[in-house]
């Protein structure tokens, strides 16, 4: 602050001194955060409680690592689970239901 003023080296006037703040909210803070709601609270891992009370991107990092997940690489579909088979759920559902209807005469 204390510094002598400087001459500007294009136009020859007086600089200016501009103050900024150094804290600024990191861009990946909001996804990091939701992140944390499927974390298990209840965990002992060291690397979960540590994600859990730092949510930085290097405790991300090593919270992935420690519990064997990863990203999808580029390209990389989904796994999805086969599409049930609705013509064998409505077959079982209907005997199931003419059986507990049945009359039986004796």
């Amino acid at each position: 602050m204390n510094q002598d003023k400087k001459k500007c080296p294009d136009c020859g006037s007086m600089a200016k001194k501009i103050i900024s703040g150094s804290h600024r909210e990191q861009d990946d803070s909001k996804w990091i955060r939701s992140i944390l709601d499927v974390v298990d609270k209840e965990s002992k891992d060291p690397h979960t409680r540590e994600f859990l009370k730092r949510p930085t991107r290097e405790n991300y990092k090593n919270w992935m690592k420690a519990t064997g997940l990863r990203h999808f690489e580029p390209g990389e579909e989904r796994q999805r689970p086969p599409a049930p088979d609705l013509d064998k759920i409505n077959k079982e559902t209907w005997n199931r239901l003419q059986e507990r209807r049945r009359i039986e005469v004796r």
